[in-house]
């Protein structure tokens, strides 16, 4: 359903909204025929004598409505009634201290300028419930023990319906009653009356008065009369009996869809039978069926159309069983399923037809009648541009306008469903909105590579409606970024910069859809934005000295790495070994190491054949103490077990010592 859903106001921004890459232009300005949210609930509805109440009446539209009220089918003047007035908020009826007067059949319309709203019907009924004649003589019953008895409830005129219970009284101004309690043998049908199974010489009460007493739900008020007395012969022994059905509901029943009915069922019989419930063509509802009175009362809520069907109850005793069937038949009072089957709110465009569909559920079917502004539409001649099908479940407006002085304009639509069970109205307005244009399409544009692109569309539609402004890009939405494919806020035109792409704009390149809706009407316009003849730019400097940013970041990179580098190389260089080079220095100072090892050197050293081990951190410059051993011994011509030191470049610093009656020596190597 396409509903408007507004304010009395006048509401006009400037800058538009944006929602998902949809722009609004929200210049509104409100006219709505009157939409009624709350009326009656109910088709009937009981007062009691000097109660205040209300019956609602709420309506929304633009201008705010006004209300008027019918009683009776006529125009209500509240000035002829003292005890009734409208409230100053709404169209709600305020009743004080209600009587007789008030009772009758009310209806409320609220109006404005564009149209009038229906309500459903509702008739005041006045609570009430006679009373028994005071001088009504006494009736007296008279049977034999052992045989059935019906007492009867003269009935009472009462609105609603009364509650039928039976009590006992010494006599009949007596105040302190005793009420009697149902059990199989003695038990009520649905018109009050009081059933024995079989009768008891106790049931004689020792001449006390059987009453029936009728209470009115709505008033808590409780009528007693219809007085009986009852004679019982003692016939000596009882003999037993097999059931045998004494009351029952019509063969067929009436229930009405959302519900509740009763069947009933009394059996006589000695022993007094037990009643059970079944159904015939299904099973009970398991959550809806309840039984009442020991069973002689089967109720079922909530009824539903599956409920139709065949009911059975059984009466059972130790001499046997009966059984007595029923039909339940659902009906209903007419009802709408779904808003798509009734008048609802419309707006349409002008030169649109429309169609109100009036299509309720009712059984019996119900006689279907159109109103419009609450006037009733002739069946067979409605006029003015209208049709009303021949099942009465269509009516047709012709080409709808919304300023045309006379014909299908802005107005309230109704339609009246009823049977016999009651009756429903449907109300819905027509709205009619002018259709939404563009007044400047985009035109097609030839790229200048490094040169902005925009293309225009401007638009307009209906006063109570913003335009929404959508722009497609090869047909896909456009997701717009940020200084480089915007939209205007002012005239919605679609601005693309190229001045800082890399192609100059060449990926721009398409058919570009300007999209102009007000939610009921939509129109688009086209435009291409083509590439100039000739190459294509693939690469082409960036203008813009605030694009250079990234050079500075891919410096930034490389001088990182460059430290990283660097420190890798310190890590290695520490964790390397020392080493001491003696031939390259030596030789590097003039001199000839394996020479001078031959000539002079020490006879038993040979020169190693394998490298040293790398990394080790063991230092020549560091003092050994030498431990007792041959090599200790081989030196000791030499001094001490101090063996010296050597320099940097591997000569040796150390002294030479004799053994203490040697004089040290100073050698150099």
């Amino acid at each position: 359903m396409r509903t408007l859903y507004v304010i009395h106001t006048v509401v006009c921004v400037r800058s538009p909204s944006v929602v998902s890459n949809v722009f609004y232009n929200c210049c509104v300005i409100v006219r709505l025929p009157p939409t009624l949210i709350e009326g009656p609930s109910k088709s009937k509805t009981e007062f009691r004598t000097g109660q205040d109440f209300q019956l609602k009446c709420i309506a929304t539209g633009s201008p705010k409505p006004t209300y008027e009220w019918k009683f009776n089918g006529k125009r209500l003047d509240l000035n002829a009634y003292d005890n009734v007035e409208m409230s100053k908020e709404d169209g709600t009826l305020i009743f004080t201290q209600a009587s007789d007067i008030n009772k009758g059949v009310y209806q409320c319309f609220p109006k404005n300028e564009y149209g009038k709203a229906m309500s459903n019907l509702v008739t005041l009924t006045r609570s009430t419930i006679s009373v028994y004649p005071a001088n009504m003589p006494v009736t007296h019953y008279r049977n034999d023990a052992g045989k059935h008895m019906k007492i009867l409830c003269q009935p009472l005129a009462s609105y609603p319906a009364p509650t039928i219970n039976w009590v006992l009284l010494q006599s009949k101004t007596d105040k302190n009653p005793t009420a009697i309690t149902f059990d199989n043998r003695v038990n009520i049908d649905e018109n009050g009356h009081l059933h024995f199974a079989f009768l008891k010489t106790s049931d004689h009460r020792n001449g006390q008065l059987y009453r029936c007493n009728s209470l009115n739900p709505s008033l808590g008020i409780t009528v007693g009369g219809s007085d009986s007395l009852l004679d019982v012969n003692s016939v000596g022994v009882i003999e037993l009996k097999e059931p045998k059905l004494q009351s029952s509901s019509a063969p067929v029943k009436v229930g009405l869809v959302g519900g509740t009915i009763t069947l009933n069922c009394f059996f006589s019989g000695n022993p007094a039978p037990q009643v059970s419930w079944s159904r015939v063509d299904g099973s009970l509802p398991v959550s809806r069926a309840l039984r009442h009175r020991e069973g002689t009362m089967l109720e079922i809520k909530r009824l539903e159309e599956g409920d139709e069907g065949e009911y059975k109850c059984q009466g059972s005793n130790k001499k046997g069983s009966k059984q007595h069937t029923m039909k339940i038949d659902i009906q209903s009072v007419p009802a709408f399923d779904s808003m798509k089957k009734r008048p609802h709110n419309y707006n349409a465009t002008d030169g649109e037809d429309v169609i109100f569909i009036c299509d309720p559920s009712a059984e019996p079917e119900a006689v279907i009648t159109w109103y419009i502004n609450g006037n009733k539409l002739n069946m067979r001649t409605p006029g003015g541009g209208r049709l009303i099908s021949s099942d009465r479940k269509n009516l047709t407006l012709y080409k709808v306008c919304k300023d045309c002085s006379t014909g299908n304009s802005l107005m309230n639509v109704q339609c009246m469903a009823k049977n016999k069970h009651g009756s429903t109205i449907a109300d819905g307005y027509l709205n009619v909105l002018k259709p939404t244009e563009i007044v400047t399409p985009p035109e097609d544009v030839e790229l200048e590579y490094g040169k902005n692109v925009v293309f225009k569309c401007e638009a307009k539609s209906d006063d109570s409606t913003p335009v929404s402004i959508r722009w497609l890009k090869d047909n896909v939405q456009i997701q717009y970024i940020e200084h480089r494919i915007m939209v205007n806020s002012t005239d919605f035109s679609l601005h693309i910069r190229t001045e800082d792409d890399q192609d100059q704009g060449a990926s721009y390149e398409g058919t570009y859809t300007c999209i102009a809706s007000n939610g009921y009407s939509e129109v688009t316009a086209v435009a291409e934005l083509t590439l100039p003849p000739g190459p294509v730019p693939s690469m082409i400097p960036v203008k813009s000295g605030g694009s250079i940013w990234w050079i500075f970041v891919l410096i930034a990179i490389i001088l990182l790495l460059l430290i990283i580098l660097l420190c890798c190389c310190l890590c290695l260089q520490r964790n390397r070994g020392d080493e001491y080079s003696v031939d390259e220095k030596e030789r590097k100072n003039g001199n000839d190491p394996e020479k001078e090892l031959k000539d002079n050197g020490f006879q038993d050293y040979q020169r190693p054949e394998e490298e040293p081990m790398k990394g080790s951190r063991a230092s020549l410059t560091s003092t050994i103490k030498l431990g007792e051993s041959d090599d200790e011994g081989s030196l000791a011509e030499y001094g001490d077990i101090d063996t010296g030191k050597f320099n940097e470049d591997g000569s040796f610093l150390g002294q030479y010592h004799n053994d203490k009656k040697k004089q040290a020596m100073d050698s150099t190597v």
